[in-house]
């Protein structure tokens, strides 16, 4: 009688910790599924931020249209220059 009372308390000890065991398992699951979560909330607010601009206002295009439309007009220059230089430095036929 005496021996079945021993059997019966390994039985009992390795059945808790198999139980605790499982419950390891189950909260690195849990831990590594919410840690994948958070980093594709993080991934997905950033590619948000990129998309998300200055906003558009009179101000802010007036600004930008004068300094686009300087940028234009030192190309055209740049190019007319070296048209003009160009012209300069060509062979005439006579």
């Amino acid at each position: 009688a005496e021996e079945n009372l021993g059997m019966v308390m390994i039985f009992t000890l390795v059945t808790a910790v198999q139980e605790k065991l499982n419950e390891i398992v189950d909260q690195i699951k849990t831990r590594r599924e919410e840690e994948k979560k958070q980093k594709e909330k993080e991934a997905e607010e950033a590619e948000k931020k990129l998309f998300h601009g200055t906003p558009v206002t009179i101000e802010n295009f007036l600004s930008w249209k004068a300094k686009f439309d300087a940028e234009l007009l030192e190309i055209k220059k740049k190019r007319m220059k070296e048209e003009e230089q160009a012209g300069k430095n060509k062979l005439s036929g006579t």
